[in-house]
């Protein structure tokens, strides 16, 4: 089992792994990529949790405005 305090799975939450790095835990075994992956899924959710929604305003142009948001075109 890799400890939390592991350099690679350290370097992987700060966004900052390269890829022989990212090859490690493969070599360390499935303990060490199911670590890995619940961390970096643990650290996604938190970086969601503390995003601002999407709130357009009267300058955003109207690519960027999902359909469904649009009002509705008059007949």
């Amino acid at each position: 089992m890799v400890p939390k305090h592991d350099p690679v799975l350290q370097t992987a939450l700060r966004g900052e792994l390269n890829d022989p790095q990212a090859r490690q835990p493969a070599l360390r075994g499935p303990e060490a990529v199911t670590l890995m992956l619940l961390a970096l899924a643990q650290r996604i959710a938190e970086l969601n949790a503390g995003a601002r929604p999407f709130v357009p305003t009267p300058s955003t142009p109207s690519g960027m405005i999902p359909v469904y948001e649009k009002p509705a075109a008059p007949k």
